[in-house]
Order: structure tokens, then sequence, then C-alpha cells
């Protein structure tokens, strides 16, 4: 979040998609995983959408840190729950493979 300020941006609302629909990802680095699971592609994803996104991104690798709610104007922390994640949230992800050195308060 600190480097965000070092970009002009001072408030969550301010922050806009990086790739736009139908953007060329050209450059970007990607990485994929396929995932095996029981039930059609329309039941899994509707789980999904409805799940607390702390239990969703809790991996060995990545856990959920935060997300920002632009409609609702709302900050949901990793210990809260939200009904549904929607469009227009910003993620904020915990890497547990980089080690990074910040002040208490400026990380997450």
């Amino acid at each position: 979040m600190t480097g965000q300020q070092n970009h002009q941006i001072h408030s969550f609302t301010d922050i806009k998609p990086s790739i736009k629909t139908n953007s060329k990802i050209k450059g970007y680095k990607t990485q994929a995983k396929e995932y095996f699971l029981k039930g059609s592609l329309t039941k899994v994803w509707q789980h999904y959408l409805g799940t607390n996104p702390g239990d969703s991104w809790n991996g060995k690798k990545v856990s959920f840190g935060m997300l920002f709610s632009k409609k609702d104007k709302k900050i949901v922390c990793n210990d809260e729950s939200i009904s549904q994640i929607d469009t227009g949230q910003i993620v904020y992800l915990k890497s547990k493979t980089i080690k990074m050195n910040c002040k208490p308060g400026y990380c997450f």
C-alpha cells in the first residue's frame, strides 16, 4: 500500500484495473494451475463466489490479507467475512514466499 502512495494513489477508490477486458497480456508473467473438483463448473463457481476470501485464499504460499469493496466503501480484514465476492473489489493477498522488511502497520 505504501508503494501505491508513491504512485499518487491515496485512496482505494483511486485504484484502477491494470488489465482491461480483452487486453493483450504479452509481456506479463502468468502462472496457471489446474484443479480437479467434483461437481459442475456452475456449482463450484457459485460456491467460490459465496465463500469467505479468508477461506478461499488460505494456502501454503498465498493467503488473504484484506479486501476493499468500492461499491460498499468497506474494508474487510482477513478475520472478517463477506457475503459474496464481486467485481470492483480490490483484494490484497499475503505472499508467504517473499520476505519483506516492513515497518509495523505498513505491510499486510
